[in-house]
């Protein structure tokens, strides 16, 4: 049953929002590490709602996993990768409670929605600001970007840029509040879906325009990743349009749609200080720009040349790498990443499920599809262990199973409850037979 927030819920998950959503950028490095206000943000919203705290799912054991995996890890090896391993904690120790307790307090996915609606449109907007303006003019130090890692580089930001892999050929990414091209675009990818909703509401012309905005951010990022997964999330949006009638459009809306993006374009591309056409067609159709970076030459045997049996069980903390899949089965460790897998595809089951039921609702709708996006991107690089998608990706996760919870759909297979359950019966099998 979906519930209203109280106002002191609204005003801390907002707060949370826009540090995780809008300017996750905001900070500077400490010893070379970079330190972002979001953290502390979430940290703090955990610390005040930590009595909403209590394990649920089989992937509620993994922030304790993760603390006895790194704790076996240091005792073992030295320290070699600070940044790596504080990811790791942040990802999989920290991020996990607060995707409980969100759980917990079974927040409103109205009101999540339209915190995350509102804030979204912040990068998004400031995106474009960065395309007629340029992307040097634009940058407010210590808030849309790392103070620190500007100052490093004399304020020069484009200096910074190429140092992180955000130009190709003779331009560079658009990276909007969150310095990396391919973060804002997977972000983008994510805040899609949610504007979907508005469609069929007094706020209608509004979420067009957003999403008209959305898409040409989406492809100026230049982040391929980013542009498969959208083209992606289009096909599985039609689908679902056309054989289970969801998310439904008039033609008239459709044409409305494709020509407001078409004249938005063509209006920036001539005002551009970034250019806009161009980039984008060169990023599409000229591969000479950049290696077109695949999971073949991803997973190399460097990586995993120093990985020993008890690493591969027990997992690697030190072990980075921006996609998810890969990410948990040698971060984790096959055991937790195989349960962690599991997990997530089971609820994927039953959100695919629920979204093909003709009575479901199109405000969890928006959130599935939002959730499924996410998980077309991870296959290849989502950029994880990077505070921003880390967040996004553990707050989408928790407002699915809030929505399957109100749904009454049945989760029980990957409760802790149910798991308990029966592992007791198992040995209470083998005990009384072992005393025959």
């Amino acid at each position: 049953m979906e519930r209203k927030n109280n106002t002191v819920d609204y005003i801390l998950f907002s707060v949370l929002c826009l540090f995780v959503f809008a300017i996750p950028k905001s900070g500077f490095n400490i010893c070379n590490i970079p330190f972002y206000v979001g953290i502390i943000v979430v940290v703090i919203y955990i610390a005040l709602n930590l009595r909403f705290y209590k394990p649920l799912v089989l992937i509620d054991l993994i922030p304790y996993w993760g603390f006895i995996s790194l704790l076996i890890y240091l005792l073992m090896h030295d320290l070699n990768n600070k940044e790596t391993v504080i990811r790791y904690i942040l990802g999989f120790v920290v991020l996990p409670i607060l995707f409980n307790i969100i759980i917990r307090k079974k927040l409103s996915i109205k009101d999540m929605l339209k915190i995350i609606t509102i804030v979204g449109a912040i990068p998004v907007i400031y995106g474009i600001i960065q395309i007629m303006f340029g992307i040097e003019s634009t940058i407010i130090p210590g808030l849309t970007a790392n103070y620190t890692q500007l100052k490093n580089f004399n304020f020069d930001v484009y200096r910074l840029l190429t140092a992180k892999c955000n130009k190709v050929g003779e331009y560079y990414k658009l990276i909007s509040t969150y310095q990396n091209g391919n973060m804002f675009g997977i972000f983008l990818v994510l805040y899609y879906p949610l504007l979907l909703y508005w469609e069929k509401t007094k706020w209608r012309n509004t979420s067009y325009l957003l999403q008209s905005l959305t898409i040409i951010c989406v492809f100026r990022s230049l982040s391929r990743t980013a542009i498969i997964a959208f083209v992606m999330l289009i096909v599985v949006l039609n689908f679902f349009r056309i054989v289970y009638k969801k998310f439904n459009i008039t033609i008239k809306e459709f044409i409305y749609k494709i020509t407001l993006t078409i004249t938005i374009l063509i209006i920036l591309s001539t005002i551009s200080k970034e250019g806009l056409i161009k980039p984008i067609i060169m990023r599409l159709f000229n591969n000479k720009s950049e290696e077109i970076v695949t999971m073949n030459n991803r997973i190399t045997l460097g990586l995993l040349s120093n990985t020993s049996l008890v690493k591969l069980l027990l997992g690697n903390p030190n072990f980075g790498h921006e996609s998810l899949y890969v990410e948990v089965l040698f971060s984790l460790g096959i055991l937790m990443g195989c349960l962690f897998l599991f997990t997530l595809f089971f609820i994927d089951y039953k959100l695919i499920k629920f979204l093909k039921n003709k009575g479901s609702s199109e405000l969890y709708g928006v959130f599935i599809l939002s959730f499924l996006s996410v998980q077309i991107a991870a296959i290849s690089d989502i950029a994880w262990g990077l505070f921003p998608i880390e967040s996004q990706f553990w707050i989408i996760y928790a407002s699915n199973i809030i929505a399957l919870s109100q749904s009454d759909i049945d989760i029980s297979s990957v409760k802790l409850q149910r798991v308990f359950s029966f592992m007791r019966q198992m040995i209470f099998k083998i005990s009384t037979k072992n005393s025959t």
